[in-house]
């Protein structure tokens, strides 16, 4: 029997070691070292997030246990607390809590390859970030015209399906599964730097990508009709080839976010991606269509007589714990919150409140100054909200009859939600008793409906409390009147149904007490305002799937109210236009475009710090030239083997040119250009080697790159207007002597502007060098812009 156990322990080991070793280890948790935020006892102090890299991913009770007592969906962010290493150290566990409060409990433990550490793209050999585009048709079904992005690394969609990628739009890869072969792929730059955490976008097929691994791209010059291609290298030769992708020229390309990635450079030819259906696959997508759904208003219209003065102080308690603790929570970190309320009782009320006319009373309505998200006035709302509101007191009148002014709290209540109709309205209407009408006017449902985009009125009614009345029957008869006139209400402003299921009116009548009002309130509100739902659908619309089937796929799973999918339609679609019912076909592709300077344009592919680290670079250098010519030499090589020294972090290696080292720097890279001219030399050649001529013409040079790329900086709307001169086999050198210049100094041009410094790029500013993309600021700069 001992025996029988050592095998089977023996074989447990074995296969728990067999199985981490095949999980992903690139980006994930698994080989993190936590050391910098971490004590002795193994406990971590970080304010950075890990993400959960799968769905049903098991979450464990102990460090030790064996079998999961829960799981946790892809995408979900956690604080890690602890690390723990077990089996000999191959396999590592991590204590995670949810992101709220510093003193939310731990969960549970979590395996690491279950959790991404990474806040990067992984690099590439060359020190570059991992990117990658969606290639469609499928290698594997050419018919196929989507890629599925899992939500595992191992799995397959489930029964809903997943999410599909068809648009020609550039991923970031943050982590790798070598023995499934996928990717984890974002779009976006980085993970750091945002008010909510990104989206992840799912695991892909290693087979259904295209992997650009270089900082290179092209574009047809502005003065070409069209530029050939090929989509087989073979075909390239061929005289009555199969055309490849349509591409023409012209400034419309200085509009486009995505220009044509360079995947390799032959003598003859490029390599490229791009989409098969030709130029309309380079359009702009307009990307915020869904950020209204991220401005909320919430209205309180509140019975102000008798016992309402602790449901009152609940509603504000409500909003208190919506500003206080809501607001910074990352699934509402982006949502504008706005307040307003309005006290109605009867007309009663009108000889002792001089806020009241005809029994609708105090009140702050919401503003038609900030319709859009403004963190400052959203503070400055709430806290007025909550100081005017804690004014309010419920009156006492013997002569109050039971009956109030619902009906023209209502009409008032639209009036003061009016301002900023394109935000969407949460209306909570809390009270016991009715209207004295019997039936809801008309006018008010048709204001409802006509005002409010998007809109939910929630009643909720107090406890009945007709035992302790005055008058029992007529209280009861009043109670009776608010239910009755709430569903009339909620059947008028309601629809029915939405993809086939059915919305519960019910769900929109609460019968609360004071305590449990708060939580109510607050539960509403979540379900209706979370901005990590919109970010996720934001990003599911940029691969290309189409809205219905989100919205299909979205329904099935459940987890929000059928009324907010609906809500989500209702302001995406009309904006989208055929992508509301059909998904994107881009047909992305890879093929190849003859190697022609006269038609096509080189570029560099650069952030907005990419940028500022290449001014820096080039700034010392700018007041050389007031330098006497034989101080020039050695100031420069200093300079420059400072300023590469700060780039590679570590000494300059001898033997190897400026460009062969800044390739090989693994800690920081600059995009360049191939054999631009300064990154042709090596230091020792600048130093020793060239002549001094050659060396005032290298500054001249760089100096006037700087000026240029400066210029870019300072306007990007504008084309710096200048013309490159190349020495010929002698050039003149001050005082008229002939300067010898090396093979690599006949390489460096001469850069002279024009009368003209600079000519718009287009008619208007959405033509320009620089755009707006995956959370950066990107430039796509012609490498004569580079040294």
């Amino acid at each position: 029997m001992l025996r029988i156990f050592v095998l089977i322990s023996c074989l447990s080991l074995f296969l728990i070691s067999t199985t981490v070793s095949a999980l992903p280890d690139k980006g994930s948790c698994a080989n993190y070292d936590f050391s910098s935020v971490m004590d002795k006892q193994g406990v971590i102090d970080t304010s950075r997030y890990v993400r959960v890299l799968r769905d049903n991913a098991p979450l464990y009770k102990e460090a030790e246990s064996q079998t999961s007592n829960g799981q946790l969906g892809f995408g979900d962010y956690l604080y890690p607390l602890q690390v723990v290493k077990l089996n000999y150290g191959k396999q590592q566990r991590i204590q995670v809590r949810k992101v709220g409060t510093r003193t939310a409990p731990a969960l549970g433990w979590m395996e690491a390859h279950d959790l991404l550490c990474g806040v990067k793209p992984l690099q590439s050999p060359d020190g570059l970030a991992r990117k990658v585009f969606i290639k469609t048709p499928s290698r594997r079904d050419p018919s196929q015209s989507t890629v599925s992005a899992y939500k595992s690394y191992e799995q397959d969609c489930p029964s809903e399906g997943c999410q599909q990628l068809s648009r020609f739009r550039l991923y970031f890869i943050y982590a790798e599964d070598e023995i499934n072969q996928r990717y984890l792929i974002i779009d976006k730059h980085t993970l750091e730097g945002h008010s909510s955490p990104p989206p992840l976008v799912g695991w892909v097929k290693r087979d259904d990508t295209i992997p650009w691994n270089t900082t290179l791209g092209l574009r047809p010059k502005e003065d070409v009709d069209r530029i050939s291609t090929y989509i087989q290298l073979e075909d390239r030769h061929k005289k009555n080839r199969t055309e490849g992708v349509e591409l023409t020229g012209g400034k419309i390309w200085y509009s486009f976010e995505n220009h044509i990635p360079i995947l390799k450079i032959t003598e003859d030819h490029y390599h490229v991606a791009a989409p098969s259906i030709g130029m309309q696959g380079f359009d702009r997508y307009e990307e915020d269509i869904l950020t209204r759904m991220k401005l909320v208003d919430v209205f309180f219209l509140i019975d102000g007589t008798a016992s309402m003065d602790p449901h009152i102080n609940a509603a504000r308690q409500a909003v208190q714990e919506i500003g206080r603790n809501l607001r910074q929570q990352p699934d509402f970190a982006e949502t504008s919150f706005r307040f307003g309320f309005r006290i109605y009782r009867d007309t009663y009320a009108d000889n002792i409140l001089s806020a009241c006319q005809g029994g609708v009373c105090e009140g702050m309505s919401l503003s038609s100054k900030t319709c859009e998200s403004d963190n400052d006035d959203t503070e400055a709302n709430w806290q007025a909200f909550v100081r005017q509101l804690g004014k309010v007191k419920a009156t006492h009148e013997k002569s109050d009859g039971y009956p109030e002014k619902l009906f023209d709290g209502l009409r008032q209540a639209i009036l003061d939600m009016i301002p900023c109709d394109k935000r969407a309205k949460l209306l909570f209407v809390i009270g016991d008793h009715g209207d004295r009408e019997d039936e809801v006017p008309q006018d008010i449902v048709d204001n409802l409906n006509n005002h409010f985009a998007k809109k939910l009125v929630f009643f909720i009614q107090t406890p009945n409390k007709s035992s302790q009345a005055r008058t029992p029957s007529s209280y009861q008869k009043a109670y009776t009147a608010y239910n009755k006139q709430a569903f009339q209400v909620l059947y008028k402003i309601l629809p029915t149904e939405f993809k086939g299921q059915r919305i519960q009116h019910g769900d929109y009548f609460l019968s609360l007490s004071q305590s449990s009002l708060i939580t109510q309130v607050v539960e509403r509100v979540k379900q209706y305002s979370s901005s990590r739902v919109v970010n996720e659908l934001k990003q599911v619309l940029a691969g290309g799937e189409s809205l219905q089937n989100i919205l299909n796929r979205s329904v099935q799973q459940g987890g929000m109210p059928v009324m907010y999918w609906k809500w989500i339609q209702d302001t995406a679609c009309s904006e989208l236009g055929d992508q509301c019912n059909t998904t994107v076909d881009h047909k992305v592709v890879d093929f190849y475009i003859p190697v022609d300077k006269n038609k096509v344009q080189e570029e560099v592919w650069m952030t907005a710090s990419n940028l500022d680290d290449w001014l820096s670079l080039l700034k010392p250098f700018e007041n050389l030239g007031a330098l006497p010519v034989w101080k020039q030499r050695e100031v420069f090589a200093q300079l420059l083997r400072k300023q590469v020294q700060e780039i590679l972090g570590a000494y300059p290696q001898q033997g190897l040119t400026l460009g062969e080292m800044a390739a090989q720097a693994k800690k920081k890279v600059l995009p360049m250009r191939q054999n631009g001219p300064l990154l042709q030399y090596k230091i020792e050649e600048i130093r020793e080697e060239i002549e001094v001529c050659e060396v005032t013409r290298l500054i001249n040079w760089v100096n006037a790159i700087r000026k240029v790329l400066q210029r870019v900086y300072n306007d990007s709307t504008q084309k710096p207007v200048f013309s490159l001169e190349y020495p010929k086999r002698k050039s003149r050198w001050w005082g008229g002597t002939d300067c010898p210049l090396s093979d690599k100094g006949k390489r460096v041009p001469e850069l002279k502007f024009g009368r003209v410094v600079a000519q718009a790029l287009g008619p208007d500013d959405n033509y320009r060098y620089d755009h707006r993309l995956y959370g950066q600021t990107v430039y796509w700069l012609p490498i004569d812009f580079l040294p």
